[in-house]
């Protein structure tokens, strides 16, 4: 049962039993329609699924964060490590002593942005924020939260992937490859339009004074000419 009902007080007290037969949840508001809106809000969550008791995301990312770390130990000696020197350098700092369900979008939004501007490169970024991810990730999974604030969280220098934090420190070499790929395509696509396609020839020779012998086409020829510049 809900409802809202006006105290000696002045205030308004909206109250729900989100488990039949269980404890009765309470909050109090200056305005009945703060009070409305909330019990309306908590309904919503309980008929979803995603209701979470409150006490449950009252302790600490600190706290929580011994938990999750003793998830890692199955991981080999130098992930664990990574793991744990991104956690106690860059997350605890920050978040260490905020309650799990203080942590807002906004507020990581705000903590990648200052990551930033200290100079940290962006797969330290990065790492730093899977690391939180995950924190928040198994305290959803717990029954902790409803949700977890940092999940669409993005750091737009650099994506890390699978596989842990060291992961993320090959994302740079893999772009400057994909661009590499991506001139030699224009390069061919302009070739091709400037002298036709690029027909196969029987394998030529290069003399001594550098020159190509007949064989090779002239598209072929400008082609590897481009791609030794």
């Amino acid at each position: 049962m809900a409802s809202v009902e006006k105290r000696p007080d002045g205030k308004w007290r909206a109250r729900y039993r989100p488990v039949p037969g269980g404890r009765q949840i309470a909050r109090h508001f200056r305005r009945k329609i703060d009070a409305e809106r909330w019990l309306t809000e908590q309904q919503s969550r309980v008929n979803r699924g995603d209701w979470t008791a409150p006490e449950l995301g009252r302790i600490t990312v600190n706290e929580w964060a011994e938990t999750w770390l003793a998830s890692k130990k199955t991981l080999k000696g130098r992930t664990y490590t990574s793991y744990e020197s991104v956690w106690r350098t860059l997350v605890k700092p920050r978040w260490g002593d905020t309650r799990l369900d203080r942590v807002t979008h906004g507020e990581v939004v705000r903590w990648v942005a200052e990551l930033s501007d200290r100079g940290l490169s962006p797969s330290r970024i990065t790492q730093a924020l899977l690391c939180l991810k995950q924190v928040l990730a198994l305290a959803v999974m717990d029954g902790r939260l409803a949700r977890n604030a940092a999940e669409h969280v993005k750091h737009t220098q650099g994506r890390i992937p699978d596989g842990g934090p060291e992961a993320g420190l090959n994302v740079l070499a893999l772009v400057r490859a994909k661009g590499c790929y991506l001139r030699i395509r224009r390069t061919i696509s302009r070739l091709v339009r400037a002298n036709g396609p690029v027909r196969s020839y029987p394998p030529a020779s290069v003399t001594s004074d550098g020159t190509t012998s007949a064989g090779e086409g002239m598209a072929a020829i400008s082609l590897r000419n481009r791609l030794a510049a």
